[in-house]
């Protein structure tokens, strides 16, 4: 039974490219952050409009060039280290870095980034949480209520009606999902907003369950977790099985994260 989960864990986790970036990258992402995570392993984070995209590199030397794509970005918001209303970005041209595209100029994103000590630049984080600001509901949640958020507990994720297909394409988020979490001594029932997204705060530490209640028309697509999790007591023979199980605790181990992709029958 562990290693079908771990299996399965494999699977689900691979189409984290496609919900959090902009274009199809032959990579395998092995986790899925919690926004407390991804913010905890970048050095930088913006919410930031894409300005001017080129594909010069940048000249280290008379020499030597680094390779990759120079993006300008507005700062529209910083949550992490930059001040500046502008930055210059540079993004390795690997199958595993985020690719910027014609289109993306104007488009606003929210970016987690690591600074490069050899090109002096930040680059996007590989395989983490950057995404379309529309697609950031449950980054900007957490990150507007900084500080605060940073000690507290928290059980969120977001739930999104999609196309079937490999892109993994959003229809639309849905509202009003129920979604009950509980433990042997807590119990919470909370409901998908408007961006679909819903979350619990401050929950003591323990085990928890969380299961959504889906009309009969849906059926669930693919499930992504992350954070504390309790692998030993899932279920493996129903890969469309709602509930999830999280393990609460102090310090790194205070979040989890359950999105659901949903299909319409």
């Amino acid at each position: 039974m562990k290693i079908i989960t771990f299996l399965k864990v494999l699977v689900l986790l691979s189409v984290v490219l496609f919900l959090f970036t902009n274009s199809a990258i032959a990579c395998t992402c092995i986790r899925y952050d919690t926004v407390n995570e991804a913010y905890s392993k970048a050095d930088a984070v913006i919410i930031g409009k894409v300005k001017k995209i080129s594909n010069d590199g940048i000249a280290l030397t008379n020499e030597i060039t680094l390779s990759g794509q120079n993006v300008t970005l507005g700062v529209v918001k910083s949550f992490k280290k930059i001040k500046q209303a502008e930055i210059n970005i540079l993004q390795p041209n690997t199958s595993c870095d985020w690719e910027f595209k014609t289109q993306d100029i104007n488009e606003t994103y929210l970016f987690y980034l690591r600074y490069d000590e050899k090109s002096k630049r930040y680059k996007v984080i590989e395989c983490g949480r950057s995404a379309e600001i529309g697609k950031a509901n449950d980054d900007l949640s957490w990150l507007n209520k900084l500080p605060q958020s940073l000690n507290k507990t928290r059980i969120s994720g977001v739930i999104g009606l999609y196309e079937k297909g490999y892109e993994v394409k959003l229809i639309k988020n849905l509202v009003g999902i129920k979604v009950k979490i509980y433990s042997k001594n807590k119990s919470y029932t909370v409901f998908t907003d408007k961006k679909g997204l819903y979350e619990v705060w401050n929950l003591p530490t323990g085990k928890y369950n969380v299961e959504p209640s889906f009309p009969k028309n849906y059926s669930i697509y693919l499930k992504m977790e992350g954070g504390s999790l309790d692998y030993e007591d899932v279920p493996d023979s129903n890969v469309k099985y709602s509930s999830f199980k999280a393990i609460i605790g102090k310090g790194k181990d205070c979040c989890a994260v359950f999105d659901y992709l949903v299909n319409q029958d």
